[in-house]
């Protein structure tokens, strides 16, 4: 019984981890998504004051 207490909470640590992981991975693409947001706007309003 103790090693099958033992092996869940190993399996839950492991799986805290990789949550971890995955909360820093969608925390790094919203910055890279605002970031390519500013610089899309930032072309945008560059090519509305050109005259073609």
């Amino acid at each position: 019984q103790t090693t099958g207490i033992t092996q869940i909470n190993d399996a839950v640590a492991q799986i805290d981890h990789v949550t971890q992981e995955n909360l820093k991975i969608a925390k790094d693409s919203a910055v890279i998504s605002d970031n390519v947001n500013k610089i899309a706007n930032d072309i945008l309003e560059d090519a509305r004051k050109k005259k073609f």
